[in-house]
């Protein structure tokens, strides 16, 4: 009953995925002949939104994926591994996911007066196959006696450790500036600073509402662009036109090490690897001020070792030379400190220095280091 649950839920899926194909077709002919229209781009931008959450259930649907079938013999030696382990198999499934991953899938329970974990039993899977295995995100932690679905994913090549050091403007109890870091089912590591216009309460609820939907854009599936887009629509109209909010974020492929830099109106952002630098920098507004948005962005293949650090505009302001990313540069490429946390307060403290430890705006330092596992 439940595999046809199952196949029934995957064709209701791909229905809904060629639903909303259909309705980006037919927005895209309404649109015809308004190019140079205010609707127009508003059109646009629905057109995106309906084709990403088409590509959003087909990969839901598994139409992107194939099921790999491996050799009767080794499927019965992993499955015997874990039943020695205390693991009873229902079923095993391997499946091909996008850029080739490999998922595996147990319908499985642990024998009687028996109990893992199933960071456990990714081991158990890791050792049997020669390649590390682990629970996938958001997946049950423990494998009790009912027999249930458990879901393993390769893990990724990196691990990402994050750092932050901030202070608020003098005088003001709260910050404009609002900043994550996010792990993606993906795999992807994000890391989020938004500067809300001036300082205090307002640009701080301003630059929390522009986190908040970026956090839950990317958790739903939604790619940079289109999350940025619909939030560039939210700020264009209404009560906050004339209140830009500049985005800076970087998304990094913990499996590739590929980093991708997306800016709009954002301070630079510096990319360490031991004494060299190289500066990132935004040419483009922040959102809310253009009704279509356009965002800075630069693809970065990172290493073992290597640190990616933002900032945002009131800490390379507090530097009283003209070469303000210059000398930013020279002095990230002269520290030499492993932790995160410690890298981006001493780039914090350096900054203050220049204005007697007392901030004239608000000042954040993110910083990621990215290392091989």
């Amino acid at each position: 009953m439940k595999e046809i649950d199952m196949m029934y839920s995957k064709d209701r899926l791909s229905d809904a995925s060629r639903t909303f194909r259909r309705l980006a077709e037919t927005y895209n002919e309404l649109s015809l002949g308004q190019e140079n229209s205010f609707a127009y781009e508003y059109k646009k931008t629905i057109v995106e939104q309906l084709l990403e959450m088409a590509e959003i259930l087909n990969g839901l649907s598994g139409e992107n994926s194939k099921e790999l079938y491996l050799p009767g013999a080794s499927k019965r030696a992993l499955i015997k591994e874990l039943q020695v382990n205390g693991v009873q198999i229902s079923n095993i499934i391997f499946i091909e996911r996008e850029y080739k991953r490999v998922e595996i899938i147990l319908v499985a329970k642990c024998a009687k007066n028996t109990c893992m974990t199933t960071k456990e039993i990714g081991a158990i899977i890791s050792t049997f196959l020669g390649k590390e295995y682990i629970p996938a995100p958001n997946s049950k932690m423990v494998m009790g006696r009912e027999l249930n679905e458990y879901v393993f994913v390769e893990a990724p090549k990196f691990k990402a450790l994050q750092g932050i050091a901030r202070v608020n403007k003098k005088g003001n109890d709260v910050s404009g500036d609002s900043f994550s870091f996010s792990n993606l089912d993906s795999g992807h590591m994000v890391l989020s600073l938004v500067d809300g216009m001036g300082c205090g309460a307002m640009a701080n609820r301003e630059s929390a509402i522009v986190i908040e939907l970026l956090e839950q854009f990317l958790e739903a599936g939604f790619s940079e662009k289109t999350a940025i887009g619909l939030i560039n629509s939210a700020f264009s109209i209404n009560d906050y036109i004339g209140k830009p909010v500049t985005i800076d974020m970087s998304v990094v492929d913990l499996y590739t090490g590929m980093c991708n830099c997306i800016k709009l109106g954002a301070a630079s952002t510096f990319i360490k690897r031991n004494s060299w630098v190289e500066i990132i920098k935004s040419t483009t507004f922040p959102i809310g001020v253009l009704s279509q948005v356009d965002f800075d962005n630069s693809v970065k293949k990172l290493y073992d070792g290597d640190y990616i650090i933002m900032v945002s505009d009131g800490v390379l302001d507090a530097i009283p030379f003209e070469e303000k990313e210059l000398y930013m540069m020279d002095l990230i490429s002269s520290l030499n400190i492993r932790k995160p946390e410690g890298l981006a307060k001493a780039i914090l403290d350096e900054a203050l220095s220049y204005t007697n430890m007392r901030a004239m705006d608000d000042m954040t330092v993110l910083v990621a280091g990215i290392f091989a596992k």
